[in-house]
């Protein structure tokens, strides 16, 4: 599996699971994080609801 595809699954699956855990909808994506030592490649996490945590602490 090549590195994109890979990035590609984790996406996916990150945003099934926790829409299946939590009942919220959630958007995942990758972005480059430039920094002053380096570029870093960064999964993100949009649309967590304000009791996320609680939610998934309950699990």
């Amino acid at each position: 599996m090549d590195f994109e595809t890979f990035r590609e699954n984790l996406a996916r699956d990150i945003k099934e699971t926790l829409e299946a855990r939590t009942g919220t909808d959630f958007e995942v994506e990758h972005r480059t994080a430039e920094k002053m030592n380096g570029n870093y490649e960064a999964t993100v996490i949009e649309g967590m609801c304000d009791s996320l945590i609680e939610k998934i602490s309950e699990l």
